[in-house]
């Protein structure tokens, strides 16, 4: 089965050499910008939203979105900037998208979840 940042890293591609191959010639970042803001690329955020992530420590952290980069090369990575509070101050994190579902979640309930499920696994 294909991931979807399998799948992502084909249409950038395919869609970057279509372009290319008729002479339009700017950024593949633009371009996947572009894609996501008009919503052909779905990610499973978007800036602004809220996020859930589970710490090492055992503790539920909330995140806010405030940016998303994608780096086309070789490997697609696409990285989602965030900002948190810790005592009074404001943090920076970047979350990697494959930490969706796995340790970063859209719900507090699907990270509370996930971390009883590991919980009653060890």
């Amino acid at each position: 089965m294909t991931s979807m940042t399998e799948m992502i890293s084909k249409m950038k591609y395919d869609l970057t050499a279509l372009l290319l191959k008729n002479n339009i010639n700017f950024g593949a970042g633009e371009i996947a910008n572009n894609l996501i803001e008009n919503n052909v690329l779905v990610l499973p955020c978007k800036v602004g939203d809220m996020v859930y992530m589970i710490m090492p420590s055992g503790g539920i952290r909330s995140l806010t979105i405030e940016g998303i980069d994608i780096e086309v090369g070789e490997e697609t990575k696409i990285t989602c900037m965030a900002t948190y509070e810790l005592e009074g101050k404001t943090c920076y994190a970047q979350i990697q998208y494959y930490k969706f579902g796995k340790t970063v979640f859209l719900t507090k309930e699907e990270a509370e979840h996930k971390q009883e499920g590991d919980a009653e696994n060890e």
